[in-house]
């Protein structure tokens, strides 16, 4: 049996490196080894999963004293510690991506085998996947002996002599990387000096109630170096007696981020960091334990926390009741590219919270960093780089650090564009996007899967390209491929190994029907498209577990894809079914009552005639946007048991005359927007009751043909900031009180009849702003 097995190792061994190791140690005490290796892998791989929260605080800690420390032998030293870690982080991230992707493989072809027509096939598969398996124990044993350079280089304190450290996932690392660059250690930012002060003034300005600035700007605008450049001020830090700076996406729980705080807290110098200090049992603590000792330790205190590239919406939501507010003027500060993080925060919370819109640099600006960066102390750009230089600045359209990035490889003598390009090509490039109005060409589309095997991102969002990938599935460790806004018609068959792929989107493309291969996904969080059709998966999709998000579906018309498929994703949060028939009904309450955590929901029916009814829905608690389109006999009732709900919009309801819609939705206490268009009321009159409707910020009314008057009580829509009127053209009279107009601040209308406008010349203010903003947004 071993004679066999050395023979077949032999066989399937056949990459120079593998093949000079063996002739040495072809004996059988070694290939016994080997295999041992082999046979392993799946307890190495869990090692390396298990250790990946020590490394990744390392890495962090690691390039925060980068960011921090003088220009220096010091700093270059550990400048190298970083670049080290963040080596060995992609390594151990690759090997797990790998071993995730031939053991989805495996799985299929040991059932498929069973089939194959002759022996010979067998033992060709059975050789494969040994080959395969042998070089994943292969590169494991190449990072237990990185891991012990690196140990005996930097004196991590980790338990390599047992297995590999690791890190958690992060696509986005190249940008992290450049987020804590030398640049930001500059005593003041080229262009930020205004936005500098305003956020010092927000810091200083006497509030005793703690309150929340939440900075929101696109990648590259200069978000956290704004922001860190504050954090070393230590004339104003100092006012505070404990500050923290953490970058929350380093995280993928909520465990690790208090852990990583509560350490910050407890070693705050690295004196203290030498004394290993931390008490027993820390890194096995609980979250509730950590939350505990994080609160404690800030209760009384006057402190000031930065929480840097937050992505998850619900972020505020998990630290709210952990940072207690002494009244003592403290203050959190929170980076974030997605504007939903400072709405659900504002809505969250009971202090003050205010946000930063981030602006790109001006052009002069631009060339001024540039220049400082290229070519200090020059002031201008050398003559021989004017045109290369002309093209980095309009790529990076005034984001600071794409220009810092790019800024640093360019000096007046610059590579020919040639070699530029061979640079770029030969790089460890993880994320590729296009920012591109020009025709890709099919040749440089083609080789991406073979040019660029490590991406984790791959973005074609609105760029011309209109011709399929055939061997897409080659990029093993793609996480995130978007096809949005694009002539792509058709997915590949080889989409099917994309196994780490998280989200798919297919927006505005012309992709109509998704292949069966796509069911393959297990890890797919989002999959996003318009109208959809899911009907090669059949029920297929019930097995797609980990979907968080999935729109716009198509209904099958046989219901297959609700009964077999949609009822088995409990995690769904947000849902967007199309063409739904009047049959579908008892259906879809049947898959949406077990969808605990719906947060999204929208419907909409095939025809104007297809009745949806939705009564037998028991109220999805956390439901916090619902759009129905299509006929109604009624709004269902649990509607007004949505206590979470925040935007409502009804189209085509044709909701009769004598129902009282607006009683029903009144007491709503988050209802924010509420839009009620294309006929979804046939009645004539819409009266908004006294102390009716609260919260909301927006109301829009449009295409109602009955509608001939609104009447506003003196205490109803207190908050009411936008209005908009189109296409109502039996309206008559709109009836409130000059006190409704204190927090209006838009007014648009469309196509209302010349008798509505003579009513609003009674209100001069209303009349002005409509005047002001005569141009209707829908």
């Amino acid at each position: 049996m071993m004679g066999c097995g050395c023979g077949l190792l032999l066989q399937f061994c056949k990459c120079d490196c593998l093949s000079s190791w063996l002739q040495k140690v072809c004996n059988e005490e070694c290939m016994f080894a080997l295999f041992n290796m082999m046979i392993n892998v799946p307890k190495e791989i869990a090692f390396l999963k298990e250790e990946m929260e020590k490394l990744n605080l390392h890495i962090s800690e690691a390039r925060e004293k980068v960011a921090a420390a003088e220009e220096g032998d010091r700093r270059k030293h550990m400048k190298e510690k970083a670049t080290d870690l963040t080596r060995l982080y992609f390594r151990i991230e690759d090997v797990i991506d790998e071993w995730n992707s031939y053991y989805q493989h495996e799985k299929r072809c040991e059932m498929g085998c069973v089939t194959l027509p002759s022996e010979c096939e067998r033992i060709k598969c059975v050789n494969t996947r040994c080959y395969v398996r042998l070089q994943i124990a292969v590169e494991i044993r190449g990072i237990k002996l990185n891991l012990v350079e690196i140990n005996d280089k930097t004196k991590i304190n980790s338990s390599s002599e047992q297995g590999t450290n690791g890190s958690t996932e992060n696509p986005d690392e190249a940008w992290k990387i450049l987020r804590r660059s030398p640049y930001m250690s500059q005593t003041k930012i080229l262009g930020f000096e205004a936005q500098n002060g305003k956020l010092i003034g927000w810091l200083e300005d006497g509030n005793e109630n703690r309150s929340v600035l939440v900075v929101v700007g696109m990648a590259g605008q200069g978000k956290t170096t704004l922001v860190k450049e504050i954090f070393d001020n230590e004339e104003v830090i100092g006012k505070f007696k404990c500050n923290v700076w953490i970058c929350v996406s380093d995280f993928d729980s909520p465990e690790k981020f208090f852990r990583f705080m509560l350490k910050k807290f407890l070693q705050p110098t690295e004196e203290e960091e030498e004394k290993d200090n931390l008490p027993h049992g820390f890194y096995t603590m609980n979250l509730n334990s950590l939350r505990d000792k994080v609160k404690k330790h800030l209760h009384k205190q006057r402190y000031v926390l930065f929480f840097d590239d937050v992505w998850d919406t619900n972020f505020w939501h998990e630290i709210k009741h952990t940072l207690s507010d002494e009244k003592n003027g403290s203050r959190i500060i929170i980076t974030t590219r997605n504007e939903e993080v400072f709405k659900t925060c504002k809505r969250s919370s009971l202090v003050d919270v205010q946000v930063h819109n981030m602006q790109p640099l001006t052009d002069k600006l631009s060339e001024e960093l540039l220049c400082h960066i290229a070519f200090k102390p020059d002031v201008v750009i050398p003559k021989k780089v004017e045109g290369l230089c002309s093209q980095i600045l309009k790529a990076c359209g005034g984001l600071p650090l794409g220009i810092v990035a790019i800024g640093v490889h360019v000096d007046d003598k610059s590579l020919p564009s040639f070699r530029w390009k061979n640079e770029i090509e030969s790089s460890f490039i993880r994320s590729v996007h296009f920012f591109t109005d020009e025709e890709l060409s099919i040749d440089f589309v083609s080789k991406i899967p073979s040019k660029y095997k490590k991406l984790k991102v791959l973005d074609f969002e609105d760029s011309k390209v209109s011709y399929d990938l055939k061997d897409l599935g080659n990029l093993i460790h793609l996480k995130y491929l978007s096809f949005r806004n694009t002539k792509v018609k058709n997915l590949p068959k080889s989409i099917g190994k994309l196994v780490n792929l998280e989200t798919l989107d297919l927006r505005g493309s012309d992709v109509n029907e998704i292949p069966e291969e796509v069911s393959m996904l297990r890890k797919l969080r989002h999959l996003l498209g318009d109208k959809m059709s899911l009907i090669q998966l059949k029920d297929k999709i019930g097995s797609m577990l980990s979907l968080l998000t999935l729109c716009d579906v198509k209904v099958d018309e046989r219901v297959g894809l609700i009964e077999k498929g949609l009822e088995k994703l409990r995690k769904i949060k947000d849902l967007g079914l199309t063409e739904v028939m009047e049959g579908h009904g008892s259906y879809l309450c049947c898959a949406i009552n077990k969808m605990k955590r719906l947060e999204k929901l929208s419907i909409v029916a095939k025809s104007e005639n297809d009745v949806i009814d939705l009564e037998n829905m028991k109220v999805p608690s956390l439901l916090q946007k619902l759009r129905l389109q299509g006929k109604l006999n009624q709004l269902p009732e649990w509607v007004q048991g949505l206590h979470h709900l925040v935007k409502l919009v009804l189209s085509g309801s044709e909701l009769m005359v004598g129902y009282d819609l607006l009683n029903l939705l009144k007491d709503l206490p988050n209802l924010l927007f509420l839009s009620i268009t294309s006929e979804a009321y046939k009645g004539e009159s819409l009266d908004f009751q006294d102390r009716s409707f609260k919260a909301l910020e927006e109301l829009q009314l449009g295409s109602l043909n009955n509608l001939n008057s609104i009447t506003v009580d003196i205490n109803a829509l207190p908050s009411l900031k936008k209005l908009c009127f189109r296409d109502i053209p039996q309206l008559k009279s709109i009836r409130f009180s000059p006190q409704h107009l204190e927090n209006l601040q838009h007014f648009y209308c469309e196509n209302i009849p010349y008798n509505f406008r003579i009513i609003i010349s009674i209100s001069p203010t209303l009349f002005h702003r409509m005047c002001q903003n005569p141009t209707p947004t829908y």
